[in-house]
């Protein structure tokens, strides 16, 4: 039976895989854990450098959307890479609004990228609730709004034919609220509940299992 797994992971053990400000920059060692760890560096072909993508699994491929660059310039770039190591540029600059810190999955035949932070690192950030879509990485579709207020750090998952956003953070406060649909370019939006039983937060781990 599958059932939603979420939590709080702290910075000092997470997994990094992209190239981040320096101040993030860093890797796992965990104990007893018979895992093989591979820390990526700036030597990574992905360009700018950058914090707070959204990563998701597409078509046998690891996807890197957007992010915010060190310069504090939000990003709307796609890469995508078969193996972690080798990245490929597949759009500098696609129709979705630049962004970070926002939620990606795959739902059938499309990609989705959900809510964020807009602006720059200080100056004018703006947190959104637009949702796109595209199949092929190229030509992207803007969704109708509805349904959660504008956050980033959400978490967005699929999950029995549907999409489900979960907490987030907007400028003052963290939330706890849990939305659904079927049809996230429609904008119809299901609130499943209000005030979840877990505390407000953002920037936790989503998973389906």
């Amino acid at each position: 039976m599958a059932a939603f797994a979420a939590l709080t992971i702290p910075l000092t053990i997470a997994v990094l895989v992209l190239p981040l400000l320096p101040p993030c920059l860093g890797q796992v060692v965990p104990k007893n854990a018979n895992l093989t760890w591979l820390t990526l560096d700036d030597s990574s072909p992905i360009s700018p450098l950058r914090m707070n993508p959204c990563m998701v699994v597409f078509g046998g491929e690891v996807l890197a959307l957007g992010g915010l660059a060190a310069s504090g310039r939000p990003l709307s770039d796609v890469w995508r890479s078969k193996d972690a190591l080798t990245w490929t540029n597949v759009h500098a600059s696609p129709s979705f609004s630049s962004r970070y810190a926002s939620g990606c999955a795959v739902l059938g035949d499309q990609v989705f990228i959900a809510a964020g932070m807009r602006g720059g690192w200080n100056i004018h950030r703006q947190p959104t609730r637009s949702v796109w879509a595209t199949r092929d990485l190229h030509a992207w579709r803007r969704g109708r709004n509805g349904g959660f207020s504008s956050r980033a750090n959400i978490g967005l998952v699929a999950f029995k034919g549907e999409f489900w956003v979960i907490g987030g953070r907007g400028f003052h406060m963290a939330y706890n609220d849990v939305w659904r649909t079927a049809d996230p370019l429609q904008g119809k939006w299901i609130e499943v509940v209000r005030n979840a039983a877990f505390k407000p937060r953002g920037a936790m781990g989503i998973t389906v299992f």
